[in-house]
């Protein structure tokens, strides 16, 4: 039976991590065995991780830590956090930051992704 291998520690504050990701939820990422945890987000399993996957297609994602394993990711020039809960697929943290908190109310608004009704 294969063995999982356990993640590689955080990079410290600061540190820069690039690829492609592997999507674990849509507010975690796998990039070169670390676990990247999108800063602010609160991930989301199922549908909505199948259109992240779409959303990356193989692009590289650049990520900087913002705190111990806390990243905020970027896709070309657009914040994937943002992203990912503009389009309602994911929530805003408790303790997101302002910028996901509204994108959060302008998804809930339009009905996207997980708010949909």
């Amino acid at each position: 039976a294969a063995r999982l291998r356990p993640p590689a520690p955080a990079p410290a504050d600061g540190a820069e991590l690039h690829g492609v990701p592997e999507i674990i939820d849509t507010g975690t990422l796998m990039l070169h065995g670390a676990l990247v945890h999108l800063n602010g987000v609160a991930g989301e399993t199922g549908d909505p991780v199948r259109d992240l996957v779409r959303y990356i297609r193989g692009r590289q994602v650049d990520c900087a830590a913002v705190a111990a394993g806390q990243y905020r990711c970027k896709i070309e020039n657009f914040d994937l956090g943002e992203a990912i809960v503009l389009n309602g697929a994911g929530r805003a943290a408790p303790d997101a930051p302002p910028r996901l908190r509204s994108a959060e109310e302008k998804a809930r608004q339009a009905q996207r992704g997980i708010w949909r009704q």
